[in-house]
């Protein structure tokens, strides 16, 4: 059943649905994330618009997203090589 939620991000209010409440959850933890990385960059660069500071954290995340997907296909790939090794390993164990 959807939930209505809402959530503060760099100080503005979000009116959202949430479709589970893991969704729920996931989202009110994603912008708690969001607004400590904002609080994060503000600190650094205190002299930058909040414009600036959001594609900061756009950036960051977005680059995080890559690095993850970049070891979920690796982590593919060792696991295609180990069924091969052990498709081999059977298969000349029976010989």
């Amino acid at each position: 059943m959807d939930q209505k939620i809402k959530v503060t991000i760099a100080n503005k209010e979000f009116n959202l649905v949430a479709k589970t409440p893991e969704i729920e959850e996931r989202i009110r933890k994603a912008a708690e994330i969001t607004n400590r990385k904002i609080a994060a960059y503000s600190g650094k660069f205190a002299t930058k618009t909040q414009l600036d500071i959001l594609c900061f954290v756009a950036l960051n995340e977005a680059m995080n997203g890559l690095e993850l997907q970049a070891r979920i296909a690796r982590m593919e790939k060792e696991a295609q090589a180990v069924e091969t090794d052990i498709a081999s390993y059977i298969e000349n164990e029976g010989k």
